[in-house]
């Protein structure tokens, strides 16, 4: 009976936290996973605080 409603599911919006995206998959094998804007905004803030990601500029040739 939920697997038949979980296999109707054909989208579903998270954030980027990816023990989500790994239990969405199992639960919701015929799902497309989309990250929600704000969670792309946070791990790009959170990436720059840790010094995850540089500038162009500052990476030498």
């Amino acid at each position: 009976m939920f697997k038949k409603a979980r296999d109707s599911v054909k989208t579903i919006v998270i954030d980027m936290y990816s023990p989500y995206i790994a239990l969405i998959k199992d639960l919701f094998p015929k799902a497309q996973v989309m990250i929600h804007p704000l969670g792309r905004v946070t791990c790009l803030y959170f990436c720059s605080k840790k010094g995850l990601i540089f500038h162009h500029q500052h990476q030498k040739l």
